[in-house]
């Protein structure tokens, strides 16, 4: 896990970028997102809405995630109380296309040669500890 900043400081980030289990992403996501119910919100429907999309996607299904980034952008302005967060999927350069009429779910465990990668199970994960559920 690579984190260039959170708004919460450089010390949050290092916590976020050595974070070793699910516990300690639960706990450093929610210091960061318990006084910003807002911003939760918006993740975790942002996060939904990327899922929906994928789930949806004959390209996306017919391919193996070997290597993507997640962006996830939270801005606020305190004068207008104006509050946004964006979740995007980036670097999706490193994807292999697999055999004409394959396709996989991107949640099924790894086995050699199943091309499962965990990636929507990942994005299950982080949207339940945006939801506060983890």
């Amino acid at each position: 896990m690579h984190v260039a900043g959170d708004g919460g400081g450089q010390t949050r980030a290092r916590e976020l970028a050595s974070a070793s289990d699910r516990e300690d992403i639960d706990r450093i996501f929610a210091a960061f997102l318990a006084p910003r119910p807002a911003v939760r919100e918006l993740l975790a429907a942002q996060i939904r809405e990327l899922i929906a999309a994928l789930e949806h996607s004959d390209w996306f299904m017919s391919r193996a995630v070997v290597m993507a980034s997640l962006l996830l952008v939270y801005d606020a302005d305190p004068a207008s109380g104006l509050q946004e967060a964006r979740a995007r999927i980036i670097d999706l350069t490193h994807c292999k296309k697999l055999e004409e009429g394959e396709t996989i779910t991107h949640r099924l465990p790894y086995e050699r040669g199943n091309h499962e990668e965990g990636f929507l199970t990942g994005l299950d994960n982080l949207l339940s500890v945006c939801k506060g559920s983890g």
